[in-house]
């Protein structure tokens, strides 16, 4: 599989569908986590950042007890309809700056 076949089921999403972003095991970039909602947004789609997006505990997101928080809430949460974590979000974002119209096709 390429990229871009991994990015066809983002295609499924409807406009204004709601997107938790989480991060379940390293830390990510701030200047990602600051990309995301933008991008995403661009699409049509909501964005929710849960708090681990922005927490690092030396090589983690944060806590152990606050990154399985996030992935609980994101998973209960029944307006979430996708769920975009690392290395998802460096990919995702990579293409959608690179490539915009193929999340379109």
């Amino acid at each position: 599989r390429n990229r871009r076949d991994n990015l066809m089921t983002w295609n499924a999403l409807s406009p204004g569908a709601l997107i938790g972003v989480i991060a379940p095991a390293g830390p990510a970039q701030p200047q990602q986590v600051d990309r995301v909602e933008p991008l995403l947004s661009a699409q049509g789609w909501r964005v929710r950042l849960y708090p681990s997006c922005r927490q690092a505990d030396r090589y983690l997101a944060g806590s152990d007890a606050q990154r399985l928080a996030d992935l609980h809430a994101a998973f209960a949460d029944p307006e979430v309809q996708a769920i975009l974590r690392d290395p998802a979000m460096r990919m995702i974002l990579e293409q959608m700056q690179n490539e915009p119209r193929a999340l379109q096709e």
